[in-house]
């Protein structure tokens, strides 16, 4: 059958250009089909002589034919045709404007200028594969074809990370940490430049800046997430130096509430405060948070206070969040700074004045602070940062004086210790 010494002679696609003899064979086969139909090609000749016959005939059918043709055809798909197959494309291009011109010598009429025309079946169409689900069925069900073959093996199943790819995870959501800590100096020194731009700026306008800059410091107080109940963000960025550096300044600029609310974060996990490699971030943090305890009410101290005895319930008596803290510089001086402020404020301040119900949670958190310091041994007791020349004093207010004379030695320490400064 010529059709398909046409399909075999497609193979000259691959020179003299690309695919233009394919496109001439292409339009002689439907030429051969419009004039003698789909029946057989040697209906139409002599079927008796047997050496004229083509043993290979009525092999294919035309639906077949047609499906060869159209895979070959998404070969040619191209949307530079000048690039791609010029020698074609100019050919073709040559060719109808000669039957332009032929077309206009017989009937006079004007055609609009020759353009290209790609072939539709080359169009090839970008779309991804969904497999068929099924509510209730076991596994999941697919439709082969040719554009989306079934898939025998998945090797991208859910296969046991090894070490090496946990050790990786680790290392990027280290750097991501780094980067947000980045970040949060980058709003800071905004901050920092709003101040100064406020001051130059005319009284009428200075509000816009200011609003502006409290926005600020509330987006810096979201990303520590301190209010969270796991904490994993907050203490993920206390445990880098830079970190914990941030977060002392953040909180010289925080409101009353939200200053609150991170020294009561810091309360509960003081215990990472204690690390040897965070001594000099930690202290910077001390006085940040120093500064926040020596503005602060009575009621504020027995909340702080209600944190502490909070996480003593969550972990073991022997590793308490107020045992823990008092082992630690930075824990003994936050802890140590609670009670010389409670002083002050019983000092200063009238009982009258006072809430009854506050006073007797202060002197409960007193008695329990006397009774962790009295299980722990003077050598295990941390020196604060600083004197505190006033805390044996107001422990003897409150405490007994048989409960005052078990621990008034170890308090000593904190008071008359030559190594610390004086507050």
């Amino acid at each position: 059958m010529r059709g398909m010494g046409d399909l075999r002679g497609g193979g000259d696609m691959r020179r003299g250009g690309r695919g233009g003899n394919f496109h001439q064979n292409y339009r002689h086969q439907n030429h051969h089909q419009q004039h003698y139909g789909n029946g057989d090609y040697h209906d139409h000749h002599h079927t008796s002589d047997n050496e004229q016959r083509d043993e290979y005939a009525n092999l294919m059918t035309q639906r077949e034919k047609d499906w060869i043709i159209k895979i070959q055809l998404m070969q040619l798909h191209t949307d530079n045709p000048y690039i791609d197959d010029y020698y074609y494309t100019t050919w073709d291009m040559k060719k109808r404007m000669e039957e332009r011109q032929r077309a206009l010598r017989h009937s006079g009429s004007m055609e609009d200028d020759p353009k290209i025309v790609l072939p539709q079946l080359a169009k090839v169409e970008n779309r991804s594969y969904k497999p068929v689900q099924f509510e209730g069925s076991l596994g999941r069900l697919t439709a082969s074809s040719v554009h989306n073959p079934r898939k025998i093996i998945d090797v991208c199943a859910d296969a046991p990370h090894s070490e090496e790819d946990a050790k990786v995870k680790e290392v990027r959501r280290f750097k991501q940490l780094l980067v947000e800590i980045e970040q949060g100096y980058d709003i800071l020194l905004d901050i920092d430049d709003m101040e100064k731009r406020a001051l130059a700026l005319p009284e009428e306008t200075r509000p816009q800046v200011f609003q502006e800059r409290r926005e600020n410091i509330s987006k810096l107080f979201g990303q520590l997430q301190c209010n969270s109940n796991t904490g994993d963000k907050f203490n993920q960025i206390c445990s880098v130096r830079k970190g914990l550096s941030l977060v002392a300044r953040i909180l010289l600029l925080l409101a009353k509430n939200q200053a609150k609310e991170l020294v009561s974060a810091v309360l509960r996990n003081i215990s990472i405060f204690s690390r040897k490699d965070l001594h000099e971030s930690a202290e910077r943090m001390y006085q940040a948070v120093s500064q926040v305890v020596f503005s602060s009410s009575l009621e504020t101290l027995v909340e702080w206070s209600m944190v502490l005895q909070q996480s003593n319930t969550e972990i073991q008596e022997e590793t308490n969040a107020l045992s823990a803290g008092l082992q630690g510089k930075f824990g003994a001086s936050v802890i140590w700074c609670f009670v010389s402020r409670g002083e002050a404020i019983f000092r200063t301040e009238s009982p009258v004045d006072l809430d009854v119900a506050h006073q007797n949670a202060w002197q409960q958190f007193i008695n329990w602070l006397c009774n962790v310091v009295n299980s722990l041994d003077e050598d295990r007791l941390a020196v604060p940062y600083k004197l505190y020349p006033r805390v044996p004093q107001h422990m003897e207010k409150i405490l007994d004086k048989r409960s005052f004379v078990t621990i008034e030695e170890k308090l000593n320490k904190i008071s008359q210790t030559k190594d610390a400064k004086i507050h």
